[in-house]
This record gives structure tokens, sequence and C-alpha cells, in this order.
């Protein structure tokens, strides 16, 4: 079974339909659908800042759920290796723990972030991105 990890841009994307990039995060979801989604705890917590902030935060965990995502932690071996990851890489935090849970679980990165992207793709993963 194919396994996805969405950065923050696309579960966003995802989830938010005035988003330029939502016909293609919702394309990428549908066509999908016998895969296994992942987001990381740090990614979790990241996209639940703006449902919170408007009081939604319940039903947008609800509904992240429903959508089959999965929450994966960070456990001490994953910090070593997201901070080796930041170092090389010189990526923000949030991006470093997706790049490497990607690498942990052998699994495709979805995102709109061209410097994640980048950096997938030279650490040798397949990734999902919006054509433009």
């Amino acid at each position: 079974m194919a396994k996805l990890v969405f950065d923050a841009s696309a579960v966003i994307s995802l989830f938010d339909s005035r988003s330029v990039h939502h016909s293609w995060a919702l394309s990428v979801f549908t066509s999908n659908g016998d895969a296994e989604f992942f987001i990381s705890a740090l990614t979790y917590a990241e996209i639940l800042v703006h449902p919170a902030k408007v009081k939604q935060l319940e039903v947008f965990s609800k509904n992240l759920a429903k959508a089959g995502f999965q929450v994966v932690g960070i456990d001490q071996d994953s910090a070593d290796e997201i901070a080796k990851t930041r170092a090389i890489t010189g990526l923000k935090m949030p991006d470093a723990v997706v790049l490497c849970l990607a690498k942990e679980i052998d699994a495709t990165l979805v995102s709109t972030d061209k410097d994640v992207l980048a950096k997938a793709r030279t650490a040798k993963l397949n990734t999902l991105k919006p054509r433009n």
C-alpha cells in the first residue's frame, strides 16, 4: 500500500477551498484513496493554529481523522535524524521533520513548498507537487 506524507502546505490546501492549490491537493487525496496518509505531530500542531483561532479546533481535528490522516510522533531517534537533516539542508524545523518522516517510513512527500520538494528530491524521495 502506498504511503503519503503531507506537509502543512498540502494539508491546508486540501482543506481550504480558497487555496490556489486546493484542486491539486483534492486530486492527490482522491486519486490515492487506497494509500495511507501521514502527518507529523509538528505538522499537526502547525495546521491546528488557524482552526484554534477561529474556535473550530475540534471540528477540524475530527475532519482530519475522518479523512484518514495518521499523526506520527517524534521519538529520540527521530529527533537525532531531524537535527542532522536540518543542519545539512538548512530547512526550517517543520520542513526537516516532514522530510525525515517521509524517509523513515519510505513514503512519497506531498507538498507545495519548492524548497522542501527540492531537498526531498536530493534525498531521493518520491514527491507529489502542483504542476505550476
